[in-house]
């Protein structure tokens, strides 16, 4: 997964839209099979949020990244087996929530790794970094995202939920 973000990364760093990148996002989605590369700048947020105000699944608007133009799958097929037996094992697990933990820090993992690759993207000083795993709760997601964005982003990325 590292190689396959470095990749993504390198490719849009070669590109004049890379100006102000402020958020990189991997959605997954286990249930079908999905992962994404998501990521913007600030010439391409579409909306604001006022200060301090979530929206839906818990966000600033400025980092709903359904909202994010620059989206990549170009995943190899590794990855996807990868998260897939992982996805299996939770299935299959008598420990669950065990099995995962395993799938989230295997995610989160991949970012953490990827803090090199992020040096390539013309970033804001707010840049940050995280996994929306759509097997879990907007709650879990804000724990997952607290293992990848620093602490003084956290209430902006995810304003008056981290009370």
């Amino acid at each position: 997964m590292v190689n396959d973000i470095d990749l993504i990364v390198k490719d849009f760093a070669a590109t004049p839209d890379n100006r102000d990148v402020y958020a990189f996002v991997i959605e997954f989605d286990a249930c079908n099979d999905a992962i994404y590369a998501k990521w913007n700048t600030e010439q391409h947020v579409t909306r604001h949020s006022p200060p301090g105000v979530a929206t839906g699944l818990g966000l600033a608007d400025e980092y709903q990244s359904g909202d994010f133009p620059f989206v990549s799958e170009e995943f190899t097929e590794r990855v996807f087996l990868i998260l897939r037996e992982v996805s299996i094992a939770v299935h299959a697990s008598i420990d669950k929530e065990k099995e995962r933990e395993r799938r989230r820090q295997c995610l989160a993992c991949a970012i953490r790794r990827c803090e090199n690759s992020f040096k390539q993207f013309d970033m804001t000083s707010n840049f940050v970094a995280f996994v929306l795993d759509y097997q879990r709760s907007w709650q879990e997601w804000i724990s997952l995202a607290s293992e990848t964005v620093p602490p003084d982003m956290m209430e902006i990325v995810f304003p008056g939920v981290m009370h």
